[in-house]
């Protein structure tokens, strides 16, 4: 019953529905990757099977590979069950209660098998590390302050955001680029009162795990090496959803110890909640989808970026020069990899260009041929190419020519198609 309440939770939710749409903007694929390593971990606990360990251990790699933050779940994950199968160990036999969970067996040959399985998907992201150190490099030149600016030591400052972005994670209003805000502010509280509920009715057990994970897991975003994005929690959302679900099923199969009003009215209580949950999640993905059909989307999420691809595509643009962030990766994905896009803007500083970009700039206006793709005015997010752009080009005695700008639907202009003769 879980189960199917979770799925069903996660069909209708803005949030799920949307982030799972829009691909590398939340990694999504390390989402099954994770979660398949958490199922298999557990299938391994309760059956001693060393296959599903393995299979957990190379889920586990495959979600780190695709994106660090997937430790935000996996690293807690990890601790609790090694915690508990030492504790399993150590415990004395007399006191161990026999219709608990044994610890399974895991012999040398099963830890080197997991570790290999853990590892193999991390090869490339190991190897490129040996060679340049760069995620090292990174993590350890965020530790302070992030990319962004976000202050990692000012963890209570940082912990009202994260919460805030729960709740905004279930009520879906965030959306804003599709075209409008629609929101279930019911979500928020029915997740609280079917937990808190749960909880205090003889749940602690069954809640007490996935809770103290869903804990972990946003006390460890409250360190990032970018932003507070709510986007990571895309990560969060569906144990958020599992743990609901799993305080659901519990209130409607737990029978109180004796008969009351209450036990006569709980199931029409638990129905009409998740039917309003559900119907409020239905209406506002439902909404979002009818902007989405009347905007095109908007800034980044625009379909401007259909049109940008196409005009590359089909007027033999194969390898335009990129000026600032937001455009090589869905241009490649969109022309299917015939269109390759070269950034040049690097990206050592946001609010500057950094001291090689005239020089790396100034190898590509040698050549009239090429073209420059930029953001427009008041869309930038490199601060200082598009000015530097022009100062280069006049400072070797070419002039820039606007050919071609893209749009969104209402005019506003995004992209831009530059040559300089």
């Amino acid at each position: 019953m879980a189960g199917l309440l979770a799925v069903s939770l996660l069909a209708a939710a803005p949030s799920f529905v949307f982030w799972n749409r829009q691909g590398v903007f939340v990694t999504n694929a390390t989402l099954p990757f994770t979660y398949g390593a958490l199922w298999q971990a557990l299938v391994w606990v309760r059956t001693g099977r060393g296959r599903h360990l393995v299979l957990a251990a190379f889920g586990a790699g495959c979600a780190l590979y695709a994106k660090l933050l997937a430790v935000w779940i996996l690293g807690p994950a990890g601790l609790l069950l090694g915690a508990w199968l030492l504790g399993r160990k150590l415990r004395p036999a007399q006191v161990v209660d026999p219709n608990a969970l044994h610890a399974p067996l895991l012999s040398p040959r099963l830890a080197l098998a997991t570790l290999a399985a853990g590892l193999l998907p991390l090869l490339p992201f190991l190897f490129f590390n040996l060679q340049t150190q760069g995620t090292l490099q990174r993590v350890t030149g965020n530790l302070t302050r992030s990319y962004y600016g976000v202050n990692n030591l000012d963890l209570l400052g940082n912990l009202p955001v994260r919460l805030g972005q729960v709740v905004t994670v279930l009520r879906g209003d965030h959306f804003w680029y599709l075209g409008g805000l629609h929101a279930n502010g019911a979500a928020p509280w029915l997740a609280g009162a079917m937990i808190l509920a749960a909880f205090l009715w003889g749940g602690r057990r069954l809640l007490g795990l996935p809770l103290l994970l869903l804990a972990t897991g946003v006390i460890a975003s409250l360190f990032t090496v970018s932003d507070l994005f709510i986007t990571h929690y895309a990560l969060l959302h569906p144990l958020l959803a599992g743990l609901v679900a799993l305080a659901g099923a519990h209130l409607w199969t737990e029978r109180p110890p004796a008969r009351s009003i209450l036990q006569q009215v709980r199931p029409w209580l638990l129905s009409g909640a998740l039917v309003v949950w559900l119907l409020l999640d239905l209406s506002a993905s439902l909404a979002y989808h009818r902007d989405l059909s009347r905007s095109g989307g908007l800034a980044d999420h625009s379909d401007a970026s259909y049109h940008l691809a196409y005009h590359l595509r089909y007027n033999g643009l194969g390898a335009p020069i990129v000026l600032d962030w937001g455009m090589e990766a869905t241009v490649r994905y969109l022309t299917a990899g015939t269109v390759r896009p070269i950034e040049i803007f690097g990206y050592e500083r946001l609010d500057a260009p950094d001291d090689g970009f005239a020089l790396r700039l100034g190898m590509f206006l040698e050549n009239p041929d090429n073209v420059y793709l930029l953001r427009a005015p008041g869309s930038e997010v490199f601060q200082g190419r598009r000015e530097a752009f022009f100062t280069q080009a006049q400072l070797t005695g070419r002039t820039p020519h606007l050919e071609r700008t893209f749009t969104q639907r209402d005019g506003t202009p995004l992209f831009e198609l530059w040559r300089v003769q």
